[in-house]
């Protein structure tokens, strides 16, 4: 499987992960916003099928919403943040581990930027609760003021992501 930027062409590809908001998203907005470089949509595609994608821009957290514990080493300014708007997988790939190379290259992607540019914490806006729950098997922890909005500093990413423990606890 490999992973590239949306395109025209590939934003023709049939798409459907069960979920209008996302499909829709896929088909009508993400080569624009690419394009506009309001948000980045990178999609994982086969031979001849797009098995997912996700959206990603940089963000920012107001310094009231970080929990006490990880605010206190932190100055009263907005936190730098890493977003991950989206991310969608074909009904067809669901369950077959998709969803979770997605979120890895997403967060590899973060780690990557973050060395470069001022990036503190890594957020997602999960859709429901049920997406919720499965980004907190990965650590994220819910913003008490956004309960479907998850965060994980950066740098509890990158120390999994070189020892080779991210997984899903």
């Amino acid at each position: 499987m490999e992973i590239q930027v949306i395109t025209n062409q590939l934003a023709k590809f049939l798409f459907d992960c069960n979920e209008s908001s996302l499909n829709d998203y896929f088909h009508l907005f993400a080569v624009k916003n690419t394009e506009l470089n309001i948000g980045r949509t990178y999609v994982a595609c086969t031979d001849c099928a797009v098995a997912g994608y996700f959206t990603v821009s940089t963000a920012q957290v107001l310094y009231d919403e970080i929990p006490e514990k990880i605010r206190r080493k932190l100055s009263r300014y907005s936190v730098p943040a890493f977003r991950i708007g989206r991310l969608a997988v074909a009904k067809e790939y669901q369950g077959k581990g998709v969803e979770n190379y997605l979120l890895q290259k997403a967060l590899c992607l973060a780690v990557r930027i973050s060395v470069t540019a001022a990036v503190h914490v890594v957020i997602i806006d999960a859709l429901n609760k049920e997406v919720v729950s499965f980004y907190t098997k990965y650590g994220f922890m819910q913003l008490p003021s956004h309960p479907l909005m998850l965060f994980l500093p950066v740098q509890t990413i990158a120390r999994a992501v070189t020892s080779g423990t991210f997984a899903p606890a």
